[in-house]
């Protein structure tokens, strides 16, 4: 019984049939959601309130980021802490809306905010959207 007891005791330390294991590390999640929102990295530490060595140090396997720096960017980027963490859980926008937004969504409306007036009001010509309107029946605008 000691072997099995053993057994059932790293299988759980190890993560073994737990759907929360680590698949990655804040590294490679920082630089996945920075390259999914388009953004550089001035304007991704411009958002969450990072200063731009720290973010450095994260992208290159320096350092990790604390537990309270995680918070600040998944705040500000409306994200799961766990998924910057590196866990196995999807990536998923936090949105007032009814649905979450797909990756492909969230670009877009990335590169829209980034967009100069010009373009952004090009976008809402193309899209049929008048000025002043804030929201529809069917969500925000």
């Amino acid at each position: 019984m000691k072997c099995l007891d053993c057994f059932v005791k790293l299988s759980y330390f190890i993560g073994e049939g737990d759907n929360d294991m680590k698949i990655t590390d804040s590294k490679h999640r920082l630089k996945e959601l920075i390259d999914i929102l388009g953004i550089s990295q001035t304007e991704f530490c411009n958002r969450c309130g990072l200063n731009k060595s720290a973010l450095s140090n994260y992208l290159n396997g320096d350092r990790e980021p604390r537990q309270d720096k995680l918070s600040l960017i998944a705040d500000a980027f409306r994200i799961s802490p766990s998924w910057l963490m590196g866990y196995d859980v999807p990536l998923e926008f936090k949105t007032s809306l009814p649905d979450a937004l797909t990756q492909d969504e969230a670009r877009v409306i990335s590169a829209y905010r980034n967009a100069s007036e010009e373009i952004k009001a090009a976008v809402k010509a193309v899209l049929g959207v008048k000025k002043g309107i804030e929201s529809t029946k069917e969500g925000i605008i």
